[in-house]
């Protein structure tokens, strides 16, 4: 008896739960002289917003433009994100979304690192805060669609 194909949503909720692949997204973009990340590494939490960023705004922009969110709609968002499209509210929810998951994981870190409120208009973070955020998104984006073409050759063959 054969499985069912899981299709891009399922897929990346299951890529969001599994730790191993979290760390070597983690790891994909070190800076010179970091430590690489291993299980458990707190740190992987700040690494971890751009993807839930990057997922969660992919689905707000495709279920607030259309009735139903399909496969196809929700790998174009991804694929706009990745190519770093992230005007208008798809954009604003992307930076949110990426600012929230961030500052959830900060008090693990220390409750010090909280400097931004929670509930705020990412126009008014500083340039180079937004070109962080940016850059953690469209990576991210990136990553899952990377993510996903590798795993449906993998479950093709």
């Amino acid at each position: 008896m054969s499985t069912p194909k899981k299709d891009a949503l399922q897929r990346v909720y299951d890529l969001l739960a599994d730790e191993k692949t979290l760390v070597a997204f983690a790891n994909s973009n070190l800076k010179e002289g970091e430590t690489p990340h291993v299980a458990g590494d707190m740190a992987i939490s700040q690494k971890f917003a751009g993807l839930v960023a990057a997922n969660g705004a992919a689905y707000l922009s495709v279920s607030t433009q259309y009735d139903t969110v399909t496969e196809a709609r929700y790998l174009e968002a991804l694929a706009r994100f990745a190519r770093g499209e992230l005007g208008g509210r798809a954009g604003s929810n992307a930076y949110y979304i990426a600012h929230t998951t961030w500052l959830s994981g900060q008090p693990f870190r220390g409750s010090d690192r909280i400097s931004r409120i929670a509930n705020f208009a990412f126009t008014t973070l500083s340039p180079e805060e937004v070109a962080k955020d940016r850059d953690q998104i469209v990576r991210s984006a990136q990553f899952i669609l990377d993510w996903l073409a590798a795993t449906a050759n993998v479950e093709a063959a």
